[in-house]
């Protein structure tokens, strides 16, 4: 036979091989098991033959299984090259402790690989000595847990886990997906490094770590974190702030952070020298070392809303941003200036006050609307160019040595009639001003006091509420400056409110009833606030149609309101038994004053999960199709529901982050991932797999 018919066999007979390969059945999932009394000579397929190491079951694991690893301290470094689930003991004194054997990462996960890991322990070296109380004079061993990944396939989940005394927690270097649900990170040099792809951190706390707590370059995301005691290695001059927001290579990072607390770092609480866009909402950044917040990009956006930035060792905001938003915030207290920008800024129904520089000062394109700023030390209102600086039902006041100054001599703003700013000769007696700043719905403002000559004389349009929350206006015109004096009160009452209907409100009824869903008369002339359907409508457990359906309203009733949400889209009725529930705007009438109810907040519905990942295997051999979902947990859930191409498929526990689905072949599909709790659903997402024939 010639060399070429030779070789020709050859790759005849390596098709063929690598044919029927593709068609063999995939292995089966198991349970396997680890013990610090089992054996690695185990199948590791029960409880009674686990294995002794964690590096001997995942050889052993196929692909999709689920490792559970018993109390106790297992040394190891785990190359994961396969989809796994990895579950420990817990975090107790009795719990799972993953800890390096080398200089090796504990656990890699290589590129397109899928880890679900929770209720353990991953350290880098030796924690015997480590408490809540013990500050190390050196951080870090091996690094936790590695991702090599090159795109978001790759995914690290991890929940219920501490990763401790780590050089890093995470360090991420290319783009991957990385979702961490209570999950703490603390006493590491570098709490995680993420360089593209997506992080979603939530109920999950920093504590104590080296340096920083996050190198972003990624989509962050953190929800309801705490972060406190970070970069406490002042020896290392690499602490720059708890959380860096940068640029590495091409990949900007971006930052959205809410319900979150940063505090007491020696450093910076975030810093963002990334041209990503940063937004920090329902938030605080408290006591830290540094500047509150630190934007050092010219290009970036950023929007801070209903926080605080507190007692902060720096300025409290220093922001280089090209266009900046702060609506319903409180600057205070902090040891420099309270806001220093650049750019364009927009400040609204905000409190800056006592800061020991300048309320703001900077060189800025700034608006300043409903806002107050009083009792800062040196000046409250500096700016270091001609730029336009515009004021509308603002107070600046009470400020020493003076109110507003400017470095340029062309520096002018442009006053409203109706603000009380830059005026030194306004006194607090007759400001009306009170003396405190006062901690009041879960932010820090200075109340007016009666008889300020700010009450009810604000000009033009006023923002829907002000800075807690609360309804403008409450009286004839909104209030000058934050607060609106008076609101808030009224929403723990729930006094009827009687009106006599005019004929253009009665226009807009149809079928006006005589009785009202109570079964009583409607005395003629003294009409409730109600609504009637004019169709059957639908109504809800609050206010949206992503929430659970209560009844139906019969045509032609009327319903008493009761609450309303703060558009007048939807209305809150009384039902019959004491109970509630909510209509639309578009399928009713309405007569009295409806628009003069309690303004009264949904329920809460659960989160979506940032993404909905499937992987498929089409075998026309055996004619199947295999598709594998995942996706981060959401807190607030009760479940999941997946649907395929428009039919409920099955449903899953709140616990339960992937699925395996024996689909169909020959059609294309479309999945669709529905978090719910008790009170209605999340929006849907979607993913699509084509179809296998």
């Amino acid at each position: 036979m010639g060399k070429k018919l030779q070789l020709l066999v050859v790759f005849i007979s390596l098709g063929i091989f690598l044919l029927l390969a593709s068609c063999a059945p995939l292995p089966p999932t198991h349970d396997y098991y680890v013990s610090t009394s089992g054996n690695d000579a185990n199948d590791c397929l029960s409880a009674g033959h686990a294995c002794l190491t964690v590096v001997a079951a995942v050889t052993k694991a196929t692909a999709s299984s689920w490792i559970h690893i018993g109390p106790g301290t297992f040394p190891a470094h785990i190359d994961l090259r396969k989809w796994l689930t990895i579950s420990g003991a817990g975090l107790s004194g009795t719990g799972t402790v993953l800890i390096a054997d080398s200089t090796a990462p504990v656990v890699t996960i290589e590129n397109d690989v899928q880890l679900t890991i929770s209720d353990l322990t991953i350290s880098g070296g030796d924690i015997s000595d480590l408490s809540s109380t013990m500050i190390p004079t050196t951080f870090g061993g091996s690094n936790a847990i590695e991702l090599h990944g090159n795109n978001i396939v790759t995914q690290l989940t991890a929940k219920n886990v501490n990763l401790v005394n780590a050089t890093y927690g995470i360090l991420s270097a290319a783009p991957a997906s990385i979702y961490l649900i209570d999950t703490s990170i603390f006493y590491d040099r570098y709490g995680i490094s993420s360089a593209g792809g997506k992080l979603n951190v939530s109920s999950s706390m920093f504590q104590h770590n080296g340096q920083s707590d996050l190198v972003n370059a990624s989509v962050a995301v953190l929800d309801d974190v705490t972060d406190q005691n970070s970069g406490i290695n002042l020896t290392d001059p690499r602490s720059e702030a708890a959380i860096e927001n940068i640029t590495s290579g091409r990949l900007d990072g971006s930052l959205q952070i809410s319900n979150s607390t940063i505090s007491d770092s020696p450093v910076m609480g975030i810093s963002s020298t990334s041209n990503g866009a940063v937004s920090l909402s329902a938030s605080t950044l408290e006591q830290n070392g540094g500047n509150g917040i630190n934007i050092l990009a010219p290009a970036a956006d950023v929007t801070i809303t209903t926080s605080v930035i507190e007692s902060n060792h720096g300025m409290g905001v220093k922001d280089d941003a090209a266009e900046t938003q702060i609506t319903q915030t409180a600057i205070i207290n902090n040891l420099s200036i309270g806001l220093a920008p650049s750019g364009t800024v927009s400040v609204v129904n905000t409190t800056i006050a006592g800061n020991h520089g300048a309320g703001i000062s900077g060189d800025a394109r700034l608006t300043l609307e409903y806002d107050t700023i009083a009792y800062n030390t040196l000046s409250g209102l500096t700016l270091e160019s001609s730029n336009p600086t515009t004021l509308y039902n603002t107070i600046i006041a009470l400020n020493s040595p003076t109110n507003c100054s400017g470095s340029d001599p062309a520096f002018t703003p442009v006053l409203n009639s109706t603000d009380l700013a830059c005026d030194d000769s306004l006194t607090q007696a007759g400001l009306g001003l009170d003396t405190t700043i006062r901690a009041n719905a879960g932010t820090y403002d200075i109340p007016l006091l009666a008889g300020s000559p700010a009450i009810d004389h604000a000009s033009a349009s006023c923002p829907a509420v002000d800075q807690r929350g609360y309804t403008r206006p409450y009286g004839p015109a909104c209030d000058i400056g934050a607060y609106e004096f008076g609101a808030g009160a009224h929403l723990t009452l729930a006094t009827p409110v009687t009106v006599t209907p005019t004929l253009a409100i009665l226009q807009i009824v149809t079928n006006t009833p005589t009785v009202s869903a109570m079964g009583t008369a409607i005395p003629t002339g003294q009409l409730s606030p109600q609504v009637i359907p004019t169709l059957n409508a639908f109504c809800r457990k609050g206010p949206g149609t992503l929430y659970d359906q209560v009844t139906v309203l019969q045509d032609g009733t009327a319903y008493n309101v009761i609450g309303r949400n703060s558009l007048n889209t939807w209305w809150q009725i009384q039902l019959p038994g004491n109970q509630s529930c909510w209509v639309g705007d578009s399928n009713v009438g309405k007569q009295g004053a409806v628009d003069t109810t309690l303004i009264v907040l949904g329920l809460p519905l659960p989160g979506t999960p940032a993404e909905f990942v499937n992987s498929f295997v089409c075998n026309l051999k055996l004619k199947s199709l295999g598709v594998a979902f995942n996706w981060a947990a959401v807190p607030g859930v009760t479940g999941y529901r997946i649907y395929r191409n428009g039919g409920l498929l099955t449903t899953v526990v709140a616990s339960q982050t992937s699925y395996h689905d024996n689909a169909p072949l020959g059609v294309n599909l479309v999945y669709e991932l529905e978090a719910f709790n008790d009170n209605g659903m999340a929006p849907r997402l979607t993913a699509s797999v084509p179809a296998c024939k």
